[in-house]
């Protein structure tokens, strides 16, 4: 692993540990991110996290990096439509997702 792969191993594992908290906690995480604060919170991190991604060239680091800084910015200035939005899926469904995800990232830098 090279030290550029960082910021895809960092998504990989936020992906995993909030994907363990929403099927683990689910009414805790619920609570929580029915708020705009904690939603704005994840937005940043989620938009450090994509720009570090693209601070690498790289299709993996591209592949990684705008989606999550497109849904950090999402999270950060729409944070009343993400807490609507994410009423659709259960807090365990969008927990698997995010599992889904971090295999992804594994998957992209090990393959």
């Amino acid at each position: 692993m090279r030290a550029s792969d960082l910021p895809v191993v960092v998504v990989a594992g936020s992906l995993c540990l909030a994907g363990l908290y929403h099927l683990f906690a689910a009414e805790r995480s619920e609570q929580l991110l029915s708020k705009p604060e904690p939603i704005r919170m994840v937005g940043v991190v989620l938009s450090l996290l994509g720009a570090w991604c693209l601070l690498f060239p790289g299709l993996v680091h591209y592949l990684v990096g705008i989606p999550v800084l497109l849904s950090g910015l999402v999270r950060l200035l729409f944070p009343h439509r993400m807490i609507e939005l994410n009423t659709w899926t259960s807090r365990y469904v969008h927990g698997v997702l995010m599992l889904l995800g971090a295999l992804g990232c594994g998957l992209l830098l090990f393959a």
